[in-house]
């Protein structure tokens, strides 16, 4: 399971395919995990049922789109800085642990401030690479 699994959401209706996003892919995964214990305790597995809470999207420097289901409210829509500083929060929110948000908080100030972005990319250097190939 996973945010590149072809899998389908059966909640009313016909069965619809689950986008490729990551909160459908934590679904999917505590779907799995509770089925896998239903099967271990011989009891039947149930359907996955995908909800959409909505979605975030930033689209420029301080701009971003918010899309929310609001149990109650329906449909919460906004843009503009706003929406980015809820875009950026929500996703420091849900990393795990105090040091990797600190980590990406730092990593996004320092983005933010400098205009240079960086990525984390682990290389082979070439020597090693051609010498693991003969």
């Amino acid at each position: 399971m996973g945010d590149l699994a072809a899998a389908k959401s059966h909640g009313k209706g016909e069965p619809t395919v689950v986008p490729g996003v990551s909160p459908a892919a934590k679904q999917m995964g505590r779907a799995a995990a509770a089925n896998l214990l239903r099967r271990i305790k011989g009891e039947p597995t149930r359907p996955f049922r995908y909800v959409d809470y909505g979605n975030l999207a930033t689209v420029g420097r301080k701009a971003a789109i918010v899309d929310l289901a609001v149990p109650g409210l329906g449909a919460v829509r906004f843009s503009g800085l706003a929406a980015w500083l809820f875009w950026l929060f929500a996703h420091i929110y849900f990393l795990i642990g105090f040091r990797n948000r600190l980590i990406v908080m730092v990593d996004w100030a320092w983005a933010y401030f400098t205009y240079e972005r960086s990525a984390r990319v682990v290389a082979e250097p070439v020597s090693n690479a051609r010498e693991s190939r003969s």
